[in-house]
């Protein structure tokens, strides 16, 4: 996410999309911190690449991002892309702490909620932006794409709350 999330600020157009996701990559960083935190605590070597998973998520959704040609879908395509890599995250970090909790790693089970907590947060936070998104004067009046013989170009890959034309 850390080389995602500057590209994703750059191609959203809503402002408080743009703004989570600047927040979500300073979070990014202090998550980052803290898995070499505790690599440290645990004697381990801490990869600091990205898990393949969460790669072939983000690319397979930059593709439907990509070729949006209107600007609110690009935006609802985006957000879709960030809560799919927030679930993934939280997904792993719950494993993670259950792991810690399980085997008596205090210190470690208490970064880790931290950093699951933070997630749980911006989870939050990108469904605000996405509820504000759906009542944005720029999305008033406009119709749900839901027709199949509509141009991929803006045809959507979203939950039906996201959907915008």
């Amino acid at each position: 996410m850390l080389y995602a999330l500057p590209k994703m600020a750059r191609s959203a157009i809503h402002p408080r999309l743009m703004e989570g996701f600047d927040a979500q990559l300073e979070e990014t960083k202090d998550h980052l911190e803290r898995l070499l935190n505790i690599s440290d605590e645990l004697g381990c070597r801490c990869h600091t690449k990205g898990a393949k998973a969460l790669e072939h998520m983000l690319e397979a959704a930059w593709s439907h991002i990509s070729d949006a040609s209107d600007e609110l879908v690009r935006d609802a395509r985006l957000l879709r892309a960030a809560q799919s890599a927030a679930h993934y995250e939280i997904a792993a970090y719950q494993a993670a702490w259950t792991s810690a909790s399980s085997m008596g790693m205090k210190s470690v089970a208490d970064m880790l909620r931290k950093t699951l907590q933070e997630e749980h947060a911006a989870g939050q936070r990108l469904r605000t932006i996405a509820q504000k998104m759906m009542r944005s004067p720029a999305r008033r009046g406009r119709k749900v794409l839901l027709n199949p013989s509509t141009s991929k170009a803006n045809r959507l890959v979203m939950p039906r709350q996201l959907l915008v034309a």
